[in-house]
């Protein structure tokens, strides 16, 4: 099991990433200053360190000297401005999270950076079957068949919508996904309509990615 650092002095913060990390296979040491944390890795090896930029004792700027180069490292901060994330960068910071980052987010950057396979119990649910069956009389074998039907469409719509956005379409991107939810609240897609309502309110290349990343997840358990 990959091994996780997170240093992160507010409260309420840490207790949020480390319920969420808590979702994922992973082992999880929590402290909440930099001196904790290189006590730590003195005698412990992490895969990852997640850490908030400005702690009590340092910030993350001067103390990542002291962190193993070969660990990878996410920064989180609700300060992040183009000029912040370019100095992360240059430091040796693999990836950054603004706070306050959505669950899906934070999950997201960490299977990347660790090569974490998704599993259904990183999300949200992604069925709600029965959801589904009631929206069809508990016919089970109506809903296999739109699943079906479903499966064979949601690639051609997410082409549509990679197109759309290239050509900075957002109009037509609404319009094809406020067809994919009415398809998604029949047949009980609740993880992809939760990230069809998420990418409607936020139309930018991180979203797309995060909402191609859902439909690939939905389509895989069909």
């Amino acid at each position: 099991m990959q091994r996780v650092l997170l240093i992160e002095d507010d409260e309420i913060s840490l207790r949020y990433i480390a319920d969420a990390l808590a979702l994922m296979p992973l082992h999880v040491d929590e402290c909440r200053n930099f001196t904790e944390a290189k006590m730590l890795l003195e005698t412990s090896f992490y895969d990852l360190i997640i850490s908030d930029i400005n702690l009590p004792d340092g910030n993350l700027f001067e103390e990542i000297q002291f962190f193993p180069e070969q660990i990878k490292k996410v920064a989180t901060s609700a300060d992040i401005n183009p000029r912040i994330t370019s100095q992360l960068k240059v430091a040796g910071i693999d990836a950054i999270v603004s706070k306050p980052m959505s669950l899906y987010t934070l999950q997201h950057t960490i299977r990347q950076l660790l090569v974490i396979k998704p599993s259904l119990s990183d999300d949200p649910i992604l069925w709600d079957e029965q959801k589904g069956l009631s929206a069809l009389g508990n016919n089970i074998d109506n809903l296999n068949s739109l699943k079906s039907l479903f499966k064979a469409e949601l690639p051609q719509m997410l082409l549509q919508i990679n197109t759309e956005y290239t050509h900075n379409n957002h109009h037509k991107i609404v319009d094809i996904l406020h067809k994919l939810k009415a398809s998604c609240g029949f047949l009980g897609a609740t993880r992809l309509l939760t990230e069809c309502h998420r990418f409607e309110l936020n139309i930018c290349h991180q979203s797309l990615a995060e909402f191609t990343d859902i439909v690939k997840q939905t389509l895989e358990t069909i």
